[in-house]
Parts: structure tokens; sequence; C-alpha cells
């Protein structure tokens, strides 16, 4: 996400509602539910081996895993 500029991204709803706490970010309801989506990580390609990015790779894939296992057992 750019800090600067008008921009219009696809978000899920929480991480919307997180980032709302410190950009100003609005939220556009739908009149009608969406349909369960892909997430991707977008990066540059020097940012492939870069430690810290990897770090942030696999919070991401643990945080989906989490959400993924805890609406299998609901």
């Amino acid at each position: 996400m750019l800090a600067q500029g008008v921009h219009l991204a696809v978000l899920p709803r929480y991480p919307v509602r997180v980032l709302q706490r410190h950009f100003a970010i609005t939220e556009l309801a739908l009149p009608v539910p969406s349909p369960p989506r892909n997430i991707y990580l977008w990066c540059k390609a020097t940012l492939l081996d870069d430690p810290v990015f990897g770090q942030i790779r696999e919070n991401m894939l643990a945080c989906a895993q989490g959400a993924l296992d805890r609406q299998a057992a609901a």
C-alpha cells in the first residue's frame, strides 16, 4: 500500500479495519457478499531473497493457516 497519493486497493475487511487506525482508509460497502479470493504478496524481485521479506511471508502464511484452522473448527 502506498502511503501517499490516491489509490484503490481491494483488501479483505479485517486488514482494512486494522489499517484504519493508522491510515485514512475508507471501506466501500457492497450490497452483495464478496466471494472468497486469493491473497497475493507482491514485491520487487530484489526482495525475494531478503530475510525480512521472507519473515513477512512466513508470518502471513501462518496467519492465513490459523484463520483456516479456526474456520474449520467452528
